[in-house]
């Protein structure tokens, strides 16, 4: 692979890295939990709802549309990748009369 192809790499890299490790932190307990159970206090859970799910049957366009924009995305990411490691052939330097440049 040339420098020029290798350079979007380290970005890339950094950036799995950072989301790999934020991933942790996203799913934690918010602060104001961890500051009642520090003072040894319990909050008080909501009182339950039940909700009442009816299937209504047939085709669901909403999530349709919520897959194929998912698919889609993937497909356009997985072509910008294509593009972004296809080989590309160096255009050949060349005189204004025509004559190639030698490298």
């Amino acid at each position: 692979m040339s420098t020029k192809h290798m350079s979007f790499l380290k970005p890339l890299a950094l950036a799995l890295v950072v989301g790999v490790l934020a991933a942790p932190g996203a799913g934690a307990a918010p602060a104001r939990d961890a500051a009642v159970a520090a003072r040894g206090a319990t909050a008080s859970a909501p009182p339950v709802q039940v909700v009442k799910v009816t299937n209504r049957g047939g085709f669901d366009w909403g999530d349709a549309g919520i897959g194929a924009g998912a698919i889609f995305s993937v497909l356009l990411a997985g072509l910008g990748a294509t593009v972004l490691a296809g080989h590309r052939r160096p255009q050949d330097a060349r005189q204004p009369d025509g004559r190639r440049v030698a490298n």
